[in-house]
């Protein structure tokens, strides 16, 4: 592996094992193959750097996981560091382009979203405005399965094949869904066929939405595991919570949501407070 020999990694274990090592390291001093230079303008190059430079794989774009035969793919992300010394999820991550002629034929179970991308491998970088890629800084790895939010992101598969099936998938829109996004893909403008529609759809791919990565890098910083809802949409997880009100008046509510609140007058930002608790 650190003679940049291409290994094979015969479980999970072993492959966080090897990627101990990575911490620390610029992107400078992992590219063997000087992509930084060659690649400037591949939006992927950091990923392909640790592909080649770290892990010794070939350069090649298969479709397939990066380390296949243990289902794992690698996800290179960048994370800005708080004013308060947290972090936070730079952007969404892709994960594979959105076919529309095969997604209305395609099982959820057998999509690229199951088969490529069951376990993810994040390597995450600091990102500073200015500094050149070379110089970036890898600071920590983490490995998530995304099989505890298969429900979430089964039902985010789904509202985008409808909308495809509908001869809508130029109206699709990464706000439909809440962890799986249909984000626009390649240059700016660039669209394609549907199949149910003649109006040219804007190229997409499922990612990962950014408000998602922040949970997740989140709850690897903290030590913590979320307890994610069973609701599916955020319209429903929002009616759960405020059902229990239906039929009172603002006062009533702010009078049950914080009792210890001492009511003389009609606060000006009522709403704004019934928000918040």
């Amino acid at each position: 592996l650190r003679g940049g020999y291409n290994v094979i990694f015969n479980s999970v274990d072993e492959l966080l094992e090897a990627t101990k090592d990575i911490i620390g390291k610029s992107f400078g001093e992992i590219d063997k193959l000087n992509l930084l230079d060659t690649l400037k303008n591949d939006k992927g190059v950091l990923g392909k750097v640790v592909e080649t430079g770290f892990y010794g794989y070939p350069l090649n774009n298969l479709a397939q996981a990066d380390f296949e035969n243990i289902g794992v793919e690698l996800k290179v992300s960048g994370f800005k560091t708080l004013q308060k010394g947290g972090w936070s999820a730079k952007e969404r991550i892709s994960l594979s382009q959105i076919n529309y002629s095969k997604i209305v034929e395609e099982e959820f179970d057998f999509s690229s979203v199951v088969t490529k991308s069951s376990k993810l491998l994040f390597i995450w970088y600091e990102y500073i405005p200015g500094v050149d890629k070379k110089n970036y800084i890898i600071h920590d790895f983490q490995l998530y399965d995304l099989s505890k939010v298969r429900p979430i992101i089964r039902h985010d598969y789904e509202l985008i094949q409808a909308k495809v099936r509908a001869g809508l998938a130029h109206k699709l829109s990464e706000g439909d869904s809440v962890i799986l996004g249909a984000a626009t893909k390649g240059t700016a403008g660039q669209k394609q066929k549907q199949p149910f529609s003649p109006v040219l759809a804007p190229t997409r791919a499922f990612s990962l939405k950014n408000s998602f990565l922040r949970g997740v890098l989140n709850e690897h910083r903290e030590r913590y595991t979320t307890q994610l809802t069973t609701q599916l949409t955020p319209e429903e997880w929002v009616w759960d919570k405020i059902k229990a009100f239906k039929g009172m008046q603002q006062l009533e509510i702010l009078q049950q949501v914080d009792p210890n609140y001492q009511i003389k007058k009609t606060p000006k930002n009522l709403n704004d407070m019934l928000i918040r608790r």
